[in-house]
């Protein structure tokens, strides 16, 4: 979720293309946590079970 909202403020994507770049990082084994993550989410963002879909995949975004 952190990342979802990362791309589309800081970054400035779209909805659609922010939960994409969400998903690619979280594929990502070799993923770093962007410098405005929280600490407490930062520590964990190396777990390397991140990456199963069955983590992040419910995501969805309604709207616009």
């Amino acid at each position: 979720m952190f990342m979802f909202h990362h791309f589309m403020t800081a970054d400035g994507h779209s909805p659609r293309d922010a939960l994409r770049l969400a998903q690619l990082w979280m594929l990502d084994p070799h993923r770093r946590p962007p410098l405005e993550m929280p600490a407490v989410l930062a520590s964990r963002a190396g777990n390397p079970g991140l990456s199963e879909v069955s983590v992040w995949g419910a995501l969805t975004h309604q709207g616009r």
